[in-house]
């Protein structure tokens, strides 16, 4: 073979070899696609890690903006929906006739009394951080600086104000324990007496801003202790007396041993004006939450007890009856109406307003909580539902 044919073969051989193409030419689309995918996923794994971040830090900064304090702790007292407390086996009593007891329950209750500002009084409801608790009325209108321990006319102590809430018209100050001493005055800490087992004719004192007397007092007795005053997220129990109070009155109420059992509130029914009384143990928890410095949470219902009557009347099921829920609440954006009749919070049973009223006070803003309950069809039939509420601020 001469050497023509070997370079030609070889030329040949070189330009006819099967040319492989690369496989990231081959797939170049469907890799730019994978890439693509791939990136996006990244990219959403990336805004979800900063929103988690954000929400984190707000809810860092919300609670922040609040000064945490060891709460205060009181004895729940049992409500029983089913009946109160038998009235006394007495005639109505004698005010005139029992003067000597009633200065005993002024002396003793005036023990845990402090005035704020130049009209306003109140109570020692416990200790915490060194410092007096003091229970107060809530003054819309009032400044913070305004919330001030008057001791006398030359000496008036700074206070700062824990928490106000304005559905009940309470306020919780916190006053240091060592500058109220220093000034003279050791007060006691009230006992939160049981509002429930209150009885009709039972004798109580009205100490405070009674009939626009700044130090006033009036005596009486219960008239009636039955009722519920039901607002959003809690429920009242109303105590009914003969005491008189004016409009701008504010009064804190005190039973035959000196406990608090009540304390003075002004609702607007219309163009009504009501002055009532609120029983201390329809707010114990409301105040234990208040003393944390942490707003409550709020869900944006009412309800109502389902009696053995009205169980037995209506055919309802056990729980409670929601009569209204607030437009754009918490509970109104989960899907709750008017007419379910609830029986379980986070697992655990509601078998009453005041149970239910806890279990909303004890929650916090953004906490979900899943809620059970039973909803009436066309056909009268009840389904049971479920749901889960982020929980709101219970305003101040």
């Amino acid at each position: 073979m001469n050497n023509d044919n070997i370079e030609n073969e070889g030329e040949f051989s070189l330009y006819t070899e099967t040319i492989v193409q690369s496989p990231f030419e081959k797939y170049k689309k469907q890799i730019a696609i994978l890439r693509g995918v791939v990136a996006g996923a990244v990219l959403c794994l990336v805004i979800f890690a900063v929103a988690m971040l954000v929400q984190k830090l707000t809810k860092k900064e919300e609670v922040e903006n609040y000064i945490q304090r060891t709460p205060l702790t009181f004895q729940k007292d049992e409500y029983s929906i089913y009946g109160r407390s038998p009235s006394m086996e007495t005639d109505e009593p004698d005010i005139s006739r029992i003067q000597y007891w009633i200065n005993a329950i002024i002396y003793n209750a005036s023990r845990s009394i402090l005035y704020i500002g130049e009209d306003t009084v109140g109570v020692v409801i416990g200790e915490s951080d060194g410092d007096y608790v003091i229970l107060t009325e809530n003054h819309s209108d009032w400044p913070d600086e305004n919330y001030y321990i008057s001791i006398s006319d030359e000496v008036n102590i700074p206070t700062t104000v824990i928490r106000k809430d304005a559905d009940s018209g309470i306020a919780l100050l916190a006053v240091k324990k060592s500058e109220v001493t220093a000034a003279g005055r050791t007060p006691e800490v009230v006992k939160a007496g049981n509002s429930y087992g209150v009885k009709q004719n039972e004798i109580v004192i009205a100490l405070g801003r009674v009939q626009s007397n700044a130090k006033g007092y009036a005596a009486g007795y219960v008239k009636e202790n039955n009722t519920l005053e039901n607002d959003v997220d809690i429920s009242y129990d109303i105590l009914e007396t003969n005491i008189e109070l004016k409009e701008d009155d504010y009064a804190l109420i005190f039973g035959v041993n000196a406990n608090l059992i009540g304390i003075s509130h002004v609702t607007k029914v219309g163009d009504e004006i009501r002055k009532n009384v609120i029983g201390i143990s329809s707010v114990k928890t409301l105040i234990e939450e208040m003393s944390s410095g942490i707003p409550a949470g709020s869900m944006g219902v009412k309800c109502t007890n389902i009696t053995k009557d009205i169980s037995e009347q209506f055919n309802f099921p056990e729980g409670i009856y929601v009569t209204e829920v607030e437009v754009d609440s918490p509970a109104y954006k989960a899907g709750l109406q008017a007419g379910d009749i609830i029986y379980e919070y986070n697992g655990g049973t509601v078998g009453s307003v005041q149970d239910f009223s806890d279990m909303i006070l004890m929650s916090e803003k953004g906490d979900s909580v899943t809620i059970k309950l039973k909803r009436t069809g066309r056909g009268g039939e009840y389904r049971e539902l479920e749901y889960t509420v982020k929980m709101g601020l219970r305003l101040d």
